[in-house]
């Protein structure tokens, strides 16, 4: 078998092509390198601001509505009254409020169920329920109709404003 012969331009070929990196080539793929991954993270801090504010507009909306739901399954007026509207809150603690006006400036945190059970997971939560006469908001006679607004804000700053309308018929 023969043996090929010596080509000293063979080697000089062979260790051009296996050659390493430059410093410059190094340092430029770093800096684009480091331009990418600084784009990623600032993406998935903005994708995680997001998923937060979804998880707290989620929160203030199942409080609000809870409490809504409260309030305008109650009676128009004490005793069935039903001519004029008038606010007057008689009974001094929610377990015994039987009526709309009852409600009226309400302000509770964190929020608490019907029977004054504090929710401690909704701490940083806020409620607060204002009743009025409106029927002339809707082209009626005032004392036919009472405007709800339940107001939920979190610490951290959204802030969540529910309206109903209750009428002395149910």
């Amino acid at each position: 078998m023969r043996m090929p012969a010596h080509n000293p331009s063979l080697f000089k070929q062979a260790a051009r092509l296996t050659r390493g990196f430059t410093l410059i080539e190094l340092v430029v793929t770093i800096v684009i390198l480091g331009i990418g991954v600084a784009g990623l993270a600032s993406l998935m801090s903005q994708a995680m601001v997001r998923g937060t504010d979804a998880i707290v507009h989620t929160r203030l909306v199942s409080v609000g509505r809870a409490y809504l739901k409260e309030v305008q399954g109650k009676p128009y007026a004490e005793g069935g009254a039903t001519s004029t509207c008038s606010i007057q809150q008689e009974e001094g603690n929610r377990m015994a409020f039987d009526d709309v006006d009852d409600y009226n400036g309400l302000n509770e945190k964190p929020p608490r169920t019907q029977i004054s059970t504090a929710i401690n997971q909704y701490a940083g939560i806020r409620v607060s329920v204002s009743v009025a006469c409106a029927g002339t908001e809707l082209g009626l006679s005032s004392g036919n109709l009472k405007r709800i607004t339940v107001t939920v804000r979190d610490d951290s700053g959204p802030l969540q404003v529910f309206v109903a309308y209750r009428g002395p018929h149910a």
